[in-house]
């Protein structure tokens, strides 16, 4: 009887360990997919699907988007304006309130050159608080694409725009959207030559999710086998 009644404690003593071995295993692999889902990519634009992708000329400043789109892979998005010389602000999908969680925006551009005027200047504006915010702007090669980046938790690449006096902080923690900027300039009076934008990334991390539910079932399988490993030192 007595034989039983013990081998039956073990029985139960390793069905427990094993219970607590599974939560905190568990546990443990909900936590680590919740820090992964944590680094997200907040907007990845490449126009091959052959839409805009959510893009949209900011109202106030006129002209319109246009997607070129030949069906070889290439397609890419560039500005026109109703008034030679001018620009447009093109609005990214989605990116307004609290942007305090984005860390870079890196972005494919096309720079011209035509009778020797460089024909570009794109940067990222941020609009908050009555404030314009925007990026340095640093022109890469002309005749090709080029690859530009910002960083949005540098606050010394960033610079007050049309006036204005809020720190860059209240601006990107209160944004009216994220913008690119970009020219169309007609130096000839004939041929126009617009901005060309592609494969647009802003990384983000973004705010962390709740999870009471899986740190309860981490924290009891580790206070579990804590313990376990107390009782068999007193044993021993």
């Amino acid at each position: 009887m007595l034989i039983s009644t013990v081998k039956s404690l073990i029985q139960k003593g390793e069905e427990m360990k094993k219970k607590l071995l599974a939560g905190l295993a568990v546990g443990g692999m909900m936590l680590g997919m919740a820090a992964m889902a944590n680094a997200d990519v907040i907007l990845s634009s490449d126009f091959e699907d052959g839409t805009l992708q959510g893009w949209a000329p900011f109202a106030p400043f006129g002209g319109a988007l246009i997607l070129y789109d030949n069906g070889v892979d290439n397609a890419f998005m560039y500005a026109t304006d109703t008034v030679a010389g001018g620009s447009l602000l093109a609005q990214a999908p989605g990116l307004s309130g609290d942007l305090s969680y984005l860390d870079s925006m890196i972005w494919d551009e096309f720079v011209y050159d035509h009778g020797s005027n460089t024909v570009i200047s794109t940067y990222i504006m941020i609009h908050g608080s009555d404030t314009w915010y925007q990026s340095s702007n640093v022109l890469g090669a002309v005749g090709v694409w080029n690859s530009k980046a910002v960083d949005f938790n540098d606050a010394t690449a960033w610079s007050i725009a049309g006036g204005g006096s809020a720190s860059f902080t209240d601006v990107i923690s209160n944004a009216d959207g994220l913008f690119i900027s970009m020219d169309t300039s007609n130096w000839s009076g004939t041929n126009w030559y617009e901005s060309r934008i592609d494969n647009v990334v802003v990384n983000g991390t973004s705010a962390p999710v709740p999870v009471p539910a899986t740190m309860l079932l981490f924290g009891t399988g580790l206070a579990g086998l804590v313990g376990s490993r107390i009782r068999r030192s007193k044993k021993a």
